[in-house]
């Protein structure tokens, strides 16, 4: 994760359930809906994300999906040097993934916006994530 401030870049992790929507049937492609959890914590500042990210998925080739979209979420912090507020957010990303039989490898990139509350002395909440996926596809 990388976020907008002066603590640097750093390792993040985190779990996510995704499923194709049940509500939503288009002519071509699909919604996904991605529901994740992130924590990141570096240099004093920690940041734990809950998403809602559903991306519009088109194949490319067989069992390779692409796409992208907007997400709402909401970000918990905690700073060691000054205001730590939890905030609304909004983020936009894309994704990619692959399915061989149950198994799933994804890679996601998305921005997100936290508002303009400041977190720390100087920091913004604001992050850039990009997130590579293994998971059980069912």
């Amino acid at each position: 994760m990388v976020p907008d401030s002066s603590v640097g870049s750093g390792l993040a992790g985190g779990f996510e359930l995704a499923v194709d929507d049940p509500l939503f049937q288009l002519p071509y492609g699909k919604i996904r809906d991605q529901f994740s959890y992130n924590r990141f914590d570096h240099g004093g500042l920690e940041l734990q994300t809950l998403e809602f990210n559903p991306h519009y998925m088109i194949p490319i080739v067989e069992n390779l999906w692409v796409g992208g979209g907007p997400g709402v979420g909401w970000v918990f912090t905690h700073s060691e040097s000054g205001p730590s507020p939890d905030m609304v957010t909004v983020q936009l990303g894309a994704s990619a993934y692959y399915t061989a039989g149950q198994l799933m490898v994804g890679l996601e990139s998305r921005y997100q916006w936290a508002g303009d509350e400041r977190v720390g002395g100087a920091s913004s909440a604001d992050n850039w994530l990009t997130m590579l996926k293994i998971g059980y596809a069912y």
